[in-house]
C-alpha cells in the first residue's frame, strides 16, 4: 500500500512542486563542484561554544566552499536579520580556508550572500552568549510569540499558552 499523498485532491500540486524545488537543488550542483559531509562546527564565545553543522558544504574546483543555509519556503527580506546567519558567518570567517556562507530556498531558487556587517554580528553573537548564560544559571525565560509558539513542538503542553 502507498501511503502519502495518493488520491488526494492536490497530490498533482504536491507533486509538481516537490519536483520543482528538487530541480531547484540539483540546479545548484555542477561536475566541478562537489558536496562535502556536513560536520559539527564548535565556535567558541565568551560563555561558551556554540556548535553547529552547515546544511551544506560545497567545495569548488578552487578548492573554496560555501556554507550554505537550505530554505524550504522564500526568503523574507529581514531573512538575514536570524541569529544563525550570525553564526554562519563567524563559522566561515574562523576557518583555515575561503568559504562563502549563503542562504538558499528551494521555493524560488535565491541565493542570498551572508554579508554582515560587524556589529550586526556582534549583536547576534551576543544573543547566543546571553543564552548560555540562561542555561548555566537554569534561568528559562519564556518569550511567547504569535508566530513562533504555535510551531513549538511543546506548544500544547507548554504552561505559558494559558496565560498567552
Amino acid at each position: 500500500e502507498t501511503a502519502g499523498l495518493t488520491n488526494h485532491p492536490f497530490e498533482a500540486l504536491y507533486q509538481k512542486k516537490a519536483q520543482e524545488m528538487l530541480a531547484r537543488a540539483l540546479s545548484l550542483h555542477n561536475q566541478d563542484t562537489r558536496i562535502v559531509k556536513s560536520e559539527p562546527i564548535a565556535l567558541e564565545l565568551q560563555a561558551g561554544s556554540v556548535t553547529f553543522m552547515p546544511d551544506q558544504i560545497e567545495v569548488r574546483p578552487d578548492n573554496s566552499r560555501v556554507f550554505r543555509r537550505i530554505r524550504t519556503g522564500k526568503l523574507s527580506s529581514s531573512e538575514l536579520d536570524k541569529n544563525i546567519y550570525a553564526i554562519y558567518q563567524t563559522a566561515a570567517e574562523r576557518t583555515n580556508s575561503i568559504v562563502f556562507p549563503e542562504v538558499f530556498s528551494l521555493t524560488s531558487g535565491e541565493i542570498q550572500p551572508i554579508t554582515l556587517t560587524d556589529r550586526r554580528i556582534n549583536t547576534r553573537l551576543e544573543r547566543y552568549n546571553q543564552a548560555i548564560i540562561g542555561i548555566q544559571n537554569k534561568d528559562f525565560q519564556a518569550d511567547p510569540s504569535d508566530r513562533i509558539c504555535p510551531r513549538c513542538p511543546h506548544y500544547f503542553i507548554c504552561p505559558l499558552i494559558a496565560n498567552f
